[in-house]
């Protein structure tokens, strides 16, 4: 068996054994360092590198979040939202004035506004929405506070069961016209009568009595 026998020479069958010879040694001592290295957690770098380069799995987002279903989010009402609209039937308006003035004077006018309902509601109770008239014993209207106002956004407030609220009002003692012209004149002396509103709810009237120094 160590002898080779066939037609070619000798040196072609050695070389041949001593090749089958190297691979079964390289087989064998592969195979026996792959089990070293699974045994003792000795992995070679190629191994290590394959396996960084593998993706990972991430945890999706939703299965971070807690499940909505079935879950109720609380909405925070706006202040107009919070009750009804006040309407005229449930606020009480009423105007403080007074009794006498100065002629060329200013006056301090006061329009109150009570929610008179058992409930909270909103009511708008800006420039644009409230308005109080003078007039003469004829009837004439010399003055209006909305004339000078200028163009205002609405200003919604909101009210609770009896609440009061206050808004002043100033007047000058002169006359106006609607779009507030320049010439605007003194009032004279005399006694007026003054009308007052919100939206289209109206006050009382109030009169005032205008007189020299």
């Amino acid at each position: 068996m160590l002898h080779p026998v066939g037609p070619l020479p000798a040196r072609v069958y050695w070389r041949r054994r001593v090749l089958v010879g190297g691979l079964l040694v390289c087989l064998l001592g592969g195979g026996g360092w792959t089990g070293w290295a699974a045994r003792t957690g000795r992995l070679p770098l190629h191994a290590a590198t394959a396996s960084a380069r593998s993706p990972v799995a991430q945890p999706s987002l939703t299965s971070l979040l807690p499940s909505l279903a079935g879950v109720r989010v609380p909405l925070v009402p706006s202040p107009a939202a919070a009750g009804p609209l006040c309407t005229d039937d449930m606020i009480g308006l009423t105007l403080a004035a007074p009794l006498s003035a100065t002629v060329g004077g200013s006056a301090a006018l006061t329009l109150t506004v009570i929610d008179t309902s058992p409930v909270p509601c909103a009511r708008d109770v800006g420039t644009a929405a409230q308005e109080v008239v003078l007039l003469d014993a004829a009837g004439h209207r010399l003055w209006s506070s909305a004339d000078c106002a200028g163009a205002t956004a609405a200003a919604p407030r909101q009210f609770a069961a009896g609440q009061r609220v206050d808004l002043q009002i100033a007047w000058d003692g002169r006359t106006s016209a609607a779009g507030c012209p320049g010439d605007r004149a003194v009032v004279p002396a005399g006694s007026y009568v003054l009308k007052a509103r919100l939206g289209t709810r109206t006050a009382a009237d109030v009169a005032l009595t205008l007189g020299q120094l």
